[in-house]
């Protein structure tokens, strides 16, 4: 594997929890000490980022969220837990108790997880302990920054396409469908997610299981298109005709990415494709990267403002949730 690669993959892994003996040892001789202070600096530095944003939505007009799982600034903090952490962790870079920490060997990295089994969290990991600075993103509770030991959080590493489905589908309460219908992005998204208001959308709002499936020859994805669950799921006909519609004749302008019903073969085929990357030169890969993203990214939006209505599975939760 090419070096600009490895370093792709490595970013990845990076966001995914360390445990260890090694962290334990270390958090009990160099952080433990220091820990309250360290905590007391991440709530002054949240309570900054809340500043931050309202300052940047002062002007935004107020609008309530379509559909359950959708943030807008009338959410906040709500559905934010991304930009929160992403905030902290600026305001942190540069502060001289974490630099001293990481000087002494004790980790301090983002970390993107499974929280309780059911949502998605954004956190800090700070040697054998997670601080969440998010913590009232999920439903607003009280408390916005908590402290949790590794040995008692209920946190899980985001490793499997299948359960990433199953959270996404618990915590944003969505159905979710096979992508077989835009090959080209199933190994980033290979699902579709139809909201509460029965809106049609990309689900897509992470890589890593992308890139870490790039160094293990698509292992993640391979199984997911094994899995009983997605071989009996198809996404309703009224919405593949639809879908049709807004692609049109297949132009660049009439929609960003390549609209091609396939099976399960045509869509693992289709895999071989990626991998030229390994072979791309470090200008070369980052050019591609950030193009699939920009892509990715344009076709989401590109389909949510399409409005393409399906039903709503029955036994689909569209209260408003917590």
């Amino acid at each position: 594997m090419q070096q600009a690669l490895a370093n792709l993959v490595n970013r990845a892994r990076s966001q995914q929890i360390t445990f260890g003996a090694e962290q334990r040892s270390l958090s009990q001789r160099w952080l433990e000490p220091v820990l309250d202070e360290l905590l007391a600096r991440t709530r002054r530095a949240r309570t900054a980022a809340d500043r931050e944003f309202h300052s940047l939505t002062a002007q935004t007009p107020v609008c309530e969220p379509a559909s359950f799982g959708e943030a807008t600034p009338a959410t906040y903090p709500i559905g934010f837990c991304q930009w929160i952490c992403n905030a902290v962790w600026a305001r942190l870079a540069t502060d001289e108790l974490v630099a001293r920490l990481r000087r002494r060997g004790v980790l301090w990295k983002k970390v993107f997880c499974i929280g309780e089994g059911c949502y998605f969290q954004n956190v800090i990991q700070a040697g054998d302990y997670l601080i969440d600075p998010a913590f009232d993103s999920l439903d607003g509770r009280a408390i916005p920054v908590v402290c949790t030991p590794l040995a008692t959080a209920p946190v899980e590493n985001l490793d499997h396409w299948a359960r990433y489905a199953a959270v996404a589908r618990a915590y944003y309460h969505i159905d979710v469908y096979p992508n077989r219908y835009f090959p080209l992005l199933f190994p980033l998204v290979p699902f579709l997610a139809v909201r509460s208001s029965g809106r049609l959308e990309l689900l897509f709002h992470q890589q890593q299981l992308f890139l870490l499936d790039l160094s293990e020859d698509w292992r993640r994805i391979r199984e997911l298109t094994q899995t009983a669950e997605w071989q009996a799921r198809t996404l309703p006909e009224s919405g593949v005709q639809q879908l049709s519609r807004l692609c049109g004749d297949g132009s660049f302008e009439q929609f960003p990415c390549a609209f091609r019903p396939s099976d399960d073969h045509a869509l693992l085929d289709a895999l071989q494709d990626w991998r030229q990357l390994r072979t791309l030169k470090p200008k070369a890969l980052e050019h591609t990267m950030l193009a699939l993203h920009q892509l990715t990214t344009r076709a989401a939006s590109r389909l949510r403002a399409a409005n393409i209505m399906v039903p709503v599975a029955a036994g689909l939760d569209t209260t408003d949730g917590p």
